[in-house]
């Protein structure tokens, strides 16, 4: 629902102020189709708390010979206690 109201829209809801100009770029909820055809770049701009999991579900998606560009910021606090 919030991908389709994004695609229509052009902005998120809670975002107004940012447009999506550039119409090769969609939101979408579907891993298998979000990387068909294969990208010429992926960004990950995900709270690092949660890249480990996402990053493990979206793997056999992944195009093997796409970079990857991570934008996450702070440190996975489970991994810095032992």
């Amino acid at each position: 629902e919030l991908a389709d109201s994004i695609n229509k829209r052009r902005s998120h809801p809670r975002f107004k102020d940012i447009v999506l100009d550039e119409e090769r770029i969609h939101a979408t909820t579907d891993r298998a189709t979000a990387f068909a055809p294969p990208p010429d770049l992926i960004i990950h701009a995900i709270p690092v708390q949660a890249s480990r999991a996402f990053l493990k579900e979206i793997r056999p998606f992944l195009p093997k010979t796409t970079p990857i560009v991570s934008c996450s910021k702070g440190i996975e606090v489970r991994r810095c206690n032992g």
